[in-house]
């Protein structure tokens, strides 16, 4: 079985739209593959074979792909352009079960069952692409891959003998990038393998199911007066993630910018056999291969202007080779076991070099990964005469784990940022955490996840309540800011530091999109967090305020809800009398005595690269 097809969701290069309330393109394939192939041959010679192969990918295209083309116009008119959402999705199933038997005075049974997995998964936005996005930019790809194969071969005779060999092999491409010239709220760009691009869940998490991976189950048990039989196992998972901004493509992100390239590479071969003869030979050979790639990047000469930013891979790679013989022979055996896992994933974060960055928040540049091999040989040998046998376990581990910064004198990179967060690890636990949780703490407003979370304060997460009825004050399906108490324990919020505060207009400025919503019930608490000291004049520790919300990176606080939901009041300057210093506003509400705050028109900044010359226009973010 050859499967070729595609699934392609495109705005095509040179296309122009002005004005849209949001935009989606999305581009799923969904490919469920069995074979199931039986064989029984009998006689005085008996002698069955069987071929079995399934392949999924299409060397001459991209099998699945979403995307905007390349110099493409959005939002460049009068009108305005909301969310957009590029999204490509691969979920493959293949099984193959293959089972046969020969028996006769001569009993020959050869059978190879091959699953290769191996399409090309694109969500990209082209070069040469001006955007201008009010809203949040989501650029998505991901894979739900799973491949098993599994052969028993049967012989008996007086000369039996039997092949099994299975093979299964997943080798995706999954690729998210963004390049152009892009204005937005907030970005994300995320590849995952088997991984949900969005979550960052592993994808038997998001989607339910079992462990996805490539599992490969060869056996070739044999009964005669002489029997040589061999099972051949083989499972490799080396699946490329990259996730990154295009070089030289120009982003202006007024919150967050997140390039995150996620994968998961398990791969599992057991080879089993059982003879029972006069005299023998058996073979069992189990390799697995988990090896994948996962890379995130700021290309060559991008120019970064964000609240945040994160360019972050996390790799997640285990092989497991097990096999066990058992040979029972009369006269005399010689039986050979051999396993072998192989470990080699490369994950990096890596800023371009000559790549300028302004990130007025945290800029954090993480690498991790975690590499497991396993390898197990088994061989039992009973012989009234003379039993040979011999096993080998061999299990290499090799990552390669970088998160750099690249610059040189010729091309240098300038980076300016609130905190700077630079890691590669390897060994610690990736969280890859299912966002589940153990329990709510009403009175201190705490949630206490399941497992680590693995969260930093000012990280987003995403409320979901799965059907069930939202916890009280929390909306559905509604992002909220994080503040860190412990490994498995946060407060939902938007921290800030007291250089934030504009005690000119009683405003709070945060340095990346806070996610508030005019309404809501913030608790001012300086003390919860190590290392903060000290109050901010005019609000006290522990003490419940309203939001209302400015524009996405300022608040003012209320004391009461109906402080902060109140109409505004707006003028033109023709109602100033600037000699009387009147300002004449029909039923304004107002008493003498209340404080007001005066807003004027607002003010914007931009950066020399958002300006667009040939079109003589600027582009810019939140004012």
């Amino acid at each position: 079985i050859n499967d070729k097809s595609t699934a392609h969701a495109f705005i095509a290069d040179g296309a122009t739209i002005d004005n849209a309330s949001s935009i989606s393109i999305t581009a799923t394939s969904n490919q469920t593959l069995h074979a199931l192939t039986t064989s029984v041959q009998g006689g005085a010679a008996a002698i069955g074979a069987s071929f079995t192969r399934i392949a999924i990918g299409n060397d001459a295209a991209t099998d699945t792909y979403a995307g905007i083309g390349s110099n493409v116009m959005i939002g460049q008119g009068s009108g305005s352009v909301g969310n957009i959402t590029i999204q490509a999705r691969s979920r493959i199933s293949a099984t193959l079960d293959t089972f046969a038997m020969a028996g006769g005075v001569v009993g020959l049974t050869f059978n190879f069952a091959y699953a290769d997995i191996t399409p090309d998964v694109r969500a990209t936005i082209g070069g040469g692409t001006r955007i201008n996005s009010t809203g949040a930019i989501r650029v998505l790809s991901g894979t739900d891959h799973y491949a098993r194969t599994e052969v028993f071969g049967l012989s008996v005779g007086g000369l039996a003998a039997g092949l099994s060999l299975a093979r299964s092999n997943l080798d995706a491409t999954v690729s998210a990038e963004a390049g152009g010239q892009i204005t937005a709220d907030s970005i994300m760009i995320a590849a995952g393998h088997n991984v949900d691009p969005l979550t960052s869940q592993a994808i038997h998490q998001a989607a339910g199911g079992g462990i996805r991976g490539a599992f490969a189950v060869a056996e070739a048990p044999a009964v005669g007066l002489v029997t040589s039989n061999a099972s051949l196992a083989t499972a490799t998972s080396t699946a490329d993630a990259v996730a990154a901004v295009s070089a030289g493509a120009v982003l202006n992100v007024a919150g967050a910018l997140s390039v995150r390239a996620n994968g998961i590479s398990q791969s599992i071969a057991v080879g089993r056999s059982i003879s029972v003869s006069l005299a023998g030979m058996g073979l069992l050979n189990s390799r697995a291969v988990a090896s994948g790639t996962n890379k995130s990047s700021i290309g060559a000469g991008a120019r970064i202007s964000a609240g945040t930013l994160l360019v972050q891979s996390d790799g997640i790679d285990h092989a497991d080779s097990d096999n066990d013989s058992t040979d029972i022979s009369g006269l005399g055996n010689i039986g050979f076991s051999f396993s072998k896992a192989e470990v080699n994933p490369t994950v990096t974060a890596r800023i371009g070099e000559g790549a300028t960055v302004e990130v007025t928040g945290t800029l954090a540049v993480r690498a991790n990964s975690i590499a497991d091999g396993d390898a197990k040989a088994h061989r039992t040998g009973l012989s009234l005469g003379l039993d040979f046998g011999m096993i080998r376990g061999d299990s290499l581990v090799t990552p390669t784990v970088s998160a750099t910064v690249d610059s040189s004198a010729a091309n240098p990179t300038v980076v300016t940022a609130g905190t700077i967060d630079i890691q590669a690890r390897h060994g610690s636990p990736v969280s890859v955490s299912d966002g589940t949780l153990a329990s709510i703490d009403t009175a201190a407003d705490l949630l206490v996840t399941a497992g680590e979370h693995g969260l930093v304060t000012g990280d987003s997460i995403l409320y979901s309540p799965e059907g069930n009825a939202p916890i009280g004050g929390l909306v559905a399906d509604r992002t909220y800011g994080v503040i860190v108490y412990n490994d498995t324990t946060v407060k939902l919020g938007a921290p800030f530091q007291g250089s934030n505060v504009d005690d000119n207009r009683d405003t709070i400025r945060f340095a990346s999109q806070h996610g508030l919503s005019t309404g809501d019930q913030l608790e001012y608490g300086y003390l919860f967090t190590s290392g903060a000291s000290g109050s901010i004049g005019g609000l006290s520790n522990g003490t419940k305020y309203y939001v209302r919300v400015i524009d996405a990176l300022t608040v003012k606080l209320g004391t009461s809800l109906a402080q902060v939901t109140q109409n505004l009041k707006s003028f033109q300057p023709g109602a100033v009398d600037a000699a009387s210093d009147v300002i004449t506003l029909a039923s304004h509400g107002f008493t003498t005595g209340q404080a007001v705050t005066y807003r004027g028109p607002r003010s914007a900044t931009f950066q020399g690269f958002a300006v667009d010359d040939a079109a003589d226009k600027i582009a810019i973010g939140v004012a």
